[in-house]
């Protein structure tokens, strides 16, 4: 599977906005504005979890630094649990990405990632760096390494990682375009340390008409030949507005495509997106499932993001995000449901097994994924429908092909219907 695209999932009641200009500084860049407003809206290259997230603006040493606080409600209270603090430079292109999680009342430095840019601000390469609090030292664990074409279209993304003092491959993915500039080939693989080569992982053709997306197959590789997994198909208007998405898998075992989505859009006058209504194929006929709602202000501003599921009783609020929009700001987000699933891994950290606990409250479709530092699926361990118990699952430090995992941090993701849950262990030898 590719990074997931969706790197949080929080429920929202209210989001408020507070002025800190007066915290900024003579030392700010002279495209300070335009910066913020580039970034404001840009989601984090790591997953975390938090009731609550406080996102704001600052300047240290004539740079843009955004700072994205989350936190829990525990016995009453907002408690610290991690904070992600971006570094921009004057061109506004980030450098830097580092995190921080609150350990017995102070911020302690966790993960480090550095970028270096080319003229036009795509990264060339990054690299990932983990803290030692033994020695109080930063340690070289991973690198990513961009490849670009004449026409500056990323062909191939390399990941490696530090092992016995030297860069071991890792994965990579080679990406392929029309003459258009349009991505018509994606394939990732996978290195095999023991026979020393690359292996294909899984594959994505993606088909235009008149540049327009139409189709989106991803396969995997098993057992020395491509398998069909998921199907996406797009419909437009006549203006090039896309109308509806349907999506189909290929089951285990089936023989033919599968519906699984189909989504419908609605615009406004001005042609911005305002419902996504989605329907889940279920026993043979299309089945009511979620209902997207966005609103805008008159400058075309988007000010609220509502989120309705279709339960037994009809239609039920779920999530609600609101927007206030400015220069800089600070917005708030609160979970409106209990979505508390009780997730924990013990022994945290693990050198052999460890068991992964977790709370079902409703009969719903149950994920328990393992992902590493960068976003990428390592492992599915459950993915099935539970009944309302408490149960536990192990994971022994193995990817989906049952090969050992790197030491390092992981996140353990559980999805449990409408609730998802994310926390973060450590696996060493």
């Amino acid at each position: 599977m590719k990074s997931f695209t969706k790197i949080l999932i929080v429920l929202f009641l209210a989001a408020i906005a507070t002025n800190v200009m007066a915290n900024l500084t003579e030392k700010l860049p002279e495209k300070w504005e335009e910066i913020v407003k580039n970034v404001i809206n840009k989601e984090n290259p790591l997953i975390n979890s938090g009731d609550k997230i406080l996102k704001t603006f600052t300047e240290k040493n004539g740079y843009v630094v955004l700072e994205v606080l989350y936190m829990n409600w525990e016995d009453e209270n907002w408690v610290n649990d991690s904070k992600h603090v971006y570094t921009y430079d004057e061109n506004g292109y980030m450098f830097e990405f580092c995190m921080q999680s609150w350990t017995e009342g102070i911020w302690v430095d966790y993960i480090k990632i550095t970028y270096t840019n080319n003229s036009s601000g795509k990264p060339i390469e990054s690299l990932l760096y983990i803290w030692n609090p033994a020695n109080e030292l930063w340690v070289l664990t991973g690198k990513y390494i961009f490849t670009y074409d004449v026409n500056e279209f990323l062909i191939e993304q390399l990941m490696q990682v530090w092992l016995e003092e030297q860069w071991i491959d890792s994965d990579k993915w080679l990406f392929t375009y029309d003459g258009n500039g349009n991505l018509i080939e994606e394939l990732e693989l996978d290195w095999d340390y023991i026979g020393e080569i690359w292996e294909n992982f899984d594959i994505h053709y993606y088909t235009y008409v008149d540049d327009l997306l139409m189709e989106d197959l991803k396969q995997m590789w098993e057992e020395g030949a491509w398998v069909n997994d998921i199907n996406t198909f797009w419909t437009y208007d006549g203006e090039g507005h896309a109308t509806e998405r349907l999506t189909k898998a290929w089951p285990f075992g089936a023989t033919a495509w599968e519906n699984f989505l189909h989504n419908t859009f609605t615009y406004n006058a001005n042609w911005q997106e305002i419902e996504d209504f989605v329907e889940k194929w279920e026993s043979g006929v299309w089945t009511n499932h979620e209902i997207h709602y966005k609103t805008y202000d008159a400058n075309g501003m988007i000010i609220e993001k509502l989120v309705q599921v279709f339960e037994a009783k009809g239609w039920v609020n779920c999530e609600k995000q609101l927007y206030t929009n400015g220069l800089v700001g600070i917005s708030e987000y609160y979970l409106t449901r209990n979505s508390n699933l009780n997730l924990i891994s013990f022994p945290n950290p693990f050198s052999s097994t460890t068991s992964i606990s977790f709370d079902v409250f409703e009969n719903s479709p149950v994920r328990l994924e393992i992902f590493d530092l960068m976003g990428k699926l390592v492992k599915t361990i459950v993915n099935i429908e539970l009944s309302p118990d408490s149960y536990s699952f192990n994971w022994d430090g193995t990817n989906d092909n049952n090969r050992a995992v790197q030491n390092g941090i992981y996140f353990y993701k559980l999805s449990a219907g409408k609730f998802t849950q994310t926390k973060r262990l450590t696996f060493i030898k």
